[in-house]
């Protein structure tokens, strides 16, 4: 009896430590999982554009304050464009642009947006050259990718 009755003494008198430990570890839990609920993944949009001999695709990974843009053009008889354009509350930011002739290139570039949340959708817009000038084109494709 003795020994049931100092093990007894053992847990009253650690029962307190043991309970708080309890406590801290489920409010480390219920923090963790509140936390990683709450980040959102970088939401990612592709595009596949082709008509004239001209085909262009590619993703937009969309950022806090950036977005990222992969992709590749090809027009293997001619020259053509893709335009890509991130827009913040409507109003269309820096366009960056990619050239091609008598071939395919392949590009990756990233696009800073300084405000809280970054752009909301990047508007791709593809385009065959109709001569050498460049201001005689025909447009193939002319998306938005929403965030």
């Amino acid at each position: 009896m003795k020994g049931i009755s100092s093990m007894l003494s053992i847990v009253k008198k650690h029962s307190a430590a043991f309970v708080g430990l309890v406590l801290v570890l489920g409010v480390l839990v219920v923090s963790a999982t509140i936390f990683t609920a709450s980040y959102a993944a970088s939401p990612t949009k592709t595009w596949n554009i082709s008509g004239q001999g001209v085909s262009s695709s590619g993703t937009v990974v969309f950022y806090n304050r950036s977005v990222q843009i992969t992709g590749t053009i090809s027009d293997p008889g001619g020259c053509a464009t893709v335009v890509t354009i991130p827009e913040i509350n409507n109003l269309a930011q820096t366009y960056t642009s990619r050239n091609v002739c008598n071939g395919t290139i392949s590009f990756k570039y990233t696009l800073s947006q300084n405000v809280a949340g970054g752009a909301q959708l990047v508007r791709v817009i593809v385009e065959k050259f109709l001569d050498n000038t460049g201001n005689n084109v025909s447009t193939i494709g002319d998306i938005n990718l929403l965030r």
